[in-house]
C-alpha cells in the first residue's frame, strides 16, 4: 500500500476533522509518493500533485471564479483588499550540493495589502495583468508561485480547492542526496491478517 493510500485510509477511519491548511502540509510532505488527484477534506477537493500549478491552469481557473480568495497555510485568508503589485519571470541558475547545474523558471506573483479596504481585484483584471505581462516579458507556460509578506516575505506554491486558491508552503530539500550520503527513507509497512498496512510509527499517516 502506498503512503498516500495509507494516509487516506487513516483519515477515513479516524473520522477526525482536518483543516485544509493542515491537509495541505500533510500532502506536501507526501508529494514524493502522492499521485495527481483530488483529496477530500471537509467536503472540499484540494487538488495537489507533483506537477505544480502552471500558468495555463491558473488562467483557466481565473476564468471560472467570480471572486478571488487566497488562503494561507495557517487557515487565514489574505485580506480581500489585496493588490497584485508585481508579475515577474524569475529565472534561477544554481548548482546543487552534488555539483549539478540546474535552472528553474517561475512566474512570480506578489500580493500586497494596503489601507484601502474597499479595494477588490477581479479575476478578469488579473487575467488582463497577466496578458500584459506576457507581452512585456515574453514568457511561456511555467509554474506559478506567490509572494506574500507576513513577518517576512513568504514564497508559496498554488493549489485550488474549488472556491479559493490555497497558498502551499515551500520547503528546502537536498537534490543530490546520493552525493551527500543521505539515506533514502521509505515508509515502513507491516503485514496483517487483512493485508499490508502502515506502521503507525512511520510518520506516513
Amino acid at each position: 500500500m502506498s503512503a498516500a493510500l495509507c494516509w487516506a485510509s487513516a483519515l477515513a477511519l479516524s473520522n477526525t476533522p482536518y483543516t485544509l491548511a493542515r491537509l495541505s502540509d500533510w500532502a506536501l510532505a507526501l508529494l514524493p509518493w502522492l499521485p495527481c488527484g483530488p483529496i477530500m477534506a471537509e467536503s472540499k477537493s484540494l487538488y495537489l500533485c507533483k506537477k505544480k500549478m502552471q500558468l495555463s491552469t491558473f488562467k483557466q481557473t481565473l476564468g471560472q471564479v467570480d471572486t478571488l480568495q487566497f488562503q494561507l497555510p495557517n487557515g487565514k485568508f489574505v485580506p480581500a483588499h489585496f493588490h497584485l503589485t508585481e508579475v515577474g519571470h524569475v529565472t534561477r541558475n544554481y548548482i546543487d550540493c552534488g555539483g549539478t547545474l540546474r535552472q528553474e523558471n517561475k512566474l512570480n506573483l506578489q500580493l500586497w495589502v494596503a489601507s484601502d479596504v474597499d479595494h477588490r481585484l477581479k479575476p478578469s483584471s488579473v487575467l488582463d495583468i497577466l496578458q500584459l505581462a506576457e507581452k512585456q516579458l515574453a514568457y511561456n507556460d511555467m509554474e506559478v508561485e506567490v509572494e506574500y509578506q507576513e513577518c517576512t516575505i513568504g514564497r508559496y506554491r498554488l493549489a485550488f480547492d474549488g472556491s479559493a486558491f490555497q497558498l502551499i508552503n515551500t520547503q528546502t530539500a537536498c537534490l543530490a542526496a546520493d552525493q551527500c550520503g543521505i539515506p533514502q527513507e521509505k515508509p515502513r509497512v507491516r503485514v496483517t491478517a487483512s493485508g499490508v498496512s502502515c506502521d503507525p510509527n512511520s510518520g506516513c499517516c
